[in-house]
């Protein structure tokens, strides 16, 4: 079980499961991958027009490499193949708002304009 005090959320998987976590290292990539602030990334992710699959997948990558160092983005898309896209994407955006300390308005998760709702409760693809 995952740790939600350390930001991290379990995920289970036909293979057993894996803990989700944004650190410090992942969210850095996961911002030099995508070219933007993680402010814009999560506004990225609750912009259900603007939402595609491959930013998704992206992000889901970025959640497990606390647990898969060497994952990769087909690693993340059989990921969500697995255990359903939206849920992927949900525990991923999940663990995404629990990297930010609450309170802050500026940070993403923090309840503010940045913050990544998971995206079925923001009419995303389920």
């Amino acid at each position: 079980m995952g740790n939600r005090l350390r930001g991290e959320v379990e995920v289970v998987t036909s293979d057993g499961a894996i803990t989700f976590r944004f650190t410090t290292n992942a969210l850095c990539a996961l911002e030099e991958d995508m070219n933007m602030g993680v402010a814009e990334i999560g506004a990225l992710l609750s912009d259900t027009a603007r939402f595609r699959i491959a930013t998704a997948r992206k992000f889901v990558r970025a959640a497990m490499v606390h647990r898969r160092p060497d994952a990769t983005e087909d690693d993340a898309g059989a990921l969500m193949d697995d255990v359903g896209v939206v849920e992927a994407i949900n525990a991923a955006a999940s663990a995404f708002q629990l990297a930010f300390p609450q309170g802050d308005e500026n940070q993403p998760g923090a309840g503010g304009e940045a913050g990544a709702r998971p995206l079925a409760e923001a009419g995303g693809t389920g």
